[in-house]
C-alpha cells in the first residue's frame, strides 16, 4: 500500500503513529496525521503550513480541546488507521494522480485530510483558514518554485554507510579521567574536522567523536542515518558531540549500546521510535 510513499511522507505516518499512542488512541485519526505532517514539517508542506501561520503546538491545543484523552499506548502495540484515516489515504492517492505524479508525499496526504471534511483535523484546518481548492493550486506552483521538491527525496537525510562501519582508532584527543561508572558523558564536539567522526575503544572506555544526535541514534540503535527521521522541533540538529563511557570492570562493550540508548533519550528530552520493518531499523526521534 506504501510503495509509493516519499521517505517524508513515510515519516509522517510514523509520527503520526507516535501521536495516536501518547493520546492513548486505539486507532491513527485524522488529526493524528495532521500532527504527524507538522512534526516532519518540512518541503511543500512546511511553506504551507508556514504561510497559513499553522504550528504543531496551536493544532496540539485545538485537538487535545476537542478529543478525549485515554492513557498512553506502548509504542510497541500495533495500531491502526481508523475508516476515516483510510480514506485520507485513498484521497492523497487520488491527489497525486491527479497531479500526474508517480508518488505520494505529503503535500498529498495534506489535500487528502483537506478532503475529508467532517474530520477534526479538516475542521481545524479549515478554521486557520485553509482551503481544498487553494492549496491544490498552490502545490504545483510551489514544486515549480522548488524542482527539488518535486521528487521528495529528502536530500536532507543523506545516504550513509552504516555507523557500525566507522574506523576505531587508538589515537584519541585528550579527555578528562572519568570514575567508571553508567555514565554516558556527553559534550560539544570541538577536536575533529568538520564531517570527521570516529569510535575509540581502550580498556574499559568507549568513546564516539563527531557524532551528530542523528549520526549517533543510529550508531546506537544499528541503523543508517538515511533511517533517521528527527523531529522538526529539535533544535541544532547539526551541533557535533562526543559521547564517552567508562565502564566498571565488571561490565564488557557489549554494554555500551544499551546504556547509549537510554542516556541518549534521557540527556536529549527525546523518545526514539523503532520500526523494524526492512533490513535496517527506521527512526524516529521525537522531543518530549
Amino acid at each position: 500500500m506504501f510503495e509509493r510513499y516519499t521517505e517524508r511522507a513515510r515519516r509522517a505516518l510514523f509520527f503520526a503513529r507516535y501521536e495516536a499512542s501518547q493520546l492513548g488512541s486505539i486507532a491513527i485519526e485524522t488529526e493524528h496525521l495532521l500532527l504527524g505532517l507538522l512534526r516532519e514539517g518540512k518541503g511543500v508542506t512546511g511553506r504551507i503550513f508556514g504561510r497559513a501561520h499553522v504550528s504543531f503546538d496551536r493544532i496540539r491545543r485545538e485537538i487535545e480541546a476537542r478529543v478525549n484523552f485515554h492513557e498512553k499506548i506502548s509504542t510497541s502495540v500495533e495500531i491502526p488507521f481508523s475508516a476515516e484515516a483510510k480514506r485520507v489515504l485513498g484521497f492523497a492517492a487520488e491527489e497525486a494522480d491527479r497531479l500526474m505524479h508517480n508518488y505520494i508525499g505529503p503535500e498529498h496526504l495534506l489535500l487528502g485530510i483537506l478532503r475529508e471534511e467532517r474530520s477534526v483535523a479538516a475542521a481545524i484546518l479549515m478554521e486557520q483558514g485553509m482551503r481544498l481548492h487553494i492549496v491544490r493550486d498552490d502545490i504545483p506552483r510551489l514544486l515549480h518554485e522548488q524542482p527539488a521538491l518535486a521528487s521528495d527525496s529528502g536530500a536532507d537525510f543523506t545516504d550513509d554507510e552504516p555507523t557500525g562501519t566507522l574506523p576505531v582508532r587508538a589515537d584519541s584527543p585528550p579527555v578528562p579521567d572519568f570514575m567508571p561508572s553508567h555514565v554516558v558523558h556527553i559534550v560539544f564536539s570541538h577536536y575533529l574536522p568538520a564531517q570527521e567522526r570516529w569510535i575509540q575503544h581502550a580498556g574499559q572506555a568507549w568513546r564516539a567523536y563527531g557524532f551528530t544526535l542523528a549520526q549517533i541514534v543510529a550508531h546506537a540503535w544499528g541503523s543508517d542515518e538515511a533511517r533517521v527521521s528527527l523531529d522538526v522541533h529539535i533544535q541544532n540538529a547539526a551541533t557535533r558531540y562526543d559521547f564517552m563511557i567508562v565502564l566498571p570492570p565488571v561490565d564488557g562493550p557489549e554494554r555500551v549500546p544499551a546504556l547509549l540508548r537510554e542516556s541518549l533519550q534521557e540527556q536529549f528530552g527525546v523518545d526514539v521510535i523503532r520500526d523494524d520493518g526492512g533490513d535496517r531499523p527506521t527512526l524516529a526521534v521525537i522531543l518530549r
